[in-house]
Formats: C-alpha cells, structure tokens, sequence
C-alpha cells in the first residue's frame, strides 16, 4: 500500500511492504519497551527525496480488523504511519523524533488541507493533528459510532451515536479554531 497524500506536498515517498531484507536495518516503532514480532506489526519502507531510505517496523493495536496505511501530513517532512489502527507521526529525515498516538484504535485518517491538518478518528473521539510541537486535544463526538465524515474547507462534519439519545446526531469540528458544535450536548 503506498502512500496516500490527502491533498498534501509530501517530501518523500513511503509505502507498507511486505518484508525488508535481513540484511537491511529496520527500526522499530512500539508504545512498550516488551517487542515481539507479531502479525498485528506493519513494515514502511520510507523514501525521503532529499534523504537515506530507511525502514521501520510498527507495532499494531492488536485489533487486525482495524485499518493500516501511510498517510501525508500537512508537514512535508511528517508521515502518519497507521499500523491496525495504532497511529505514529515521525519525521522522515529523522525517525527517532516521532509521536506514538494515545488515542486508539484509530479508524480513519480525514485530511483538511486548507487548515494544514489532519484527523485521527476512533470509533467516539477524533484528534485534529497540525504538527509536533502543537498539543491537540482529542475531542468526544459520540459514545459509540461515528460515521458520514466529510471536510470541507477548514471543517470536518459527521455524526456520531449518542446511545443516551438512542440516535446519530451532527457535528462539526473546525480545523482552524479548534471549536466542536453539535446538534445536541455529547458528554
């Protein structure tokens, strides 16, 4: 599976693999210290255009019926690395300066160029990402589904299950200003 840009520059090029040579380093990506070779983990093959290839191996969130793939971030230089559902953020040119994603499984990866961000989604919170250095906050949209996720210019809209309610209601969350409104209180 090869990289998905999401309307974002990337500065490399990157791509899940089947298997990396032994003769190869691979670095590896993991949220414990315990590391084992398990099926739940994704091997990357990653291609900086002004830099060294190298390969990294991600530990999955366990849950093989969650999504992986490589995702464009608004930084050129930022890949999103999802490995069955667990998501990692990490410089190409520099690997060893990444962020392990505490909010899993994430189900979906929904780009929004024009606010330069891109956002993690579980099945009830979602996490706007725009960069290392600036502190998301992960935000309820639901108490168990979310689902019909569209953006559109600096917003993301959807609707997630509140099962109090016993019902989908809206919401939409603005990229920009960081502000979520919904059609009813979630919490």
């Amino acid at each position: 599976m090869k990289l998905t840009q999401n309307g974002f520059a990337a500065e490399y090029d990157a791509e899940i693999v089947g298997w990396i040579p032994a003769s190869t380093s691979c670095l590896r990506f993991r949220d414990s210290k315990d590391y084992r070779r398990n099926p739940e983990n994704v091997l990357v093959s990653v291609t900086p255009h002004n830099g060294s290839q190298w390969h990294g191996e991600f530990a999955g969130s366990s849950l093989l019926n969650k999504p992986s793939g490589v995702f464009a971030t608004p930084d050129p230089l930022v890949t999103c690395v999802l490995a069955y559902g667990q998501a990692y953020l990490v410089d190409v040119k520099d690997p060893s300066r990444h962020e392990i994603v505490s909010l899993v499984p994430i189900e979906q990866v929904i780009a929004i160029p024009s606010a330069a961000a891109v956002v993690l989604v579980s099945c009830t919170k979602i996490l706007p990402w725009k960069g290392f250095r600036k502190q998301p906050t992960i935000h309820r949209v639901s108490s168990d589904g979310i689902r019909a996720l569209r953006s559109e210019g600096s917003c993301l809209f959807g609707q997630g299950w509140l099962a109090h309610l016993d019902r989908w209601i809206d919401f939409s969350f603005d990229a920009d200003t960081g502000v979520l409104s919904s059609s009813e209180p979630i919490e």
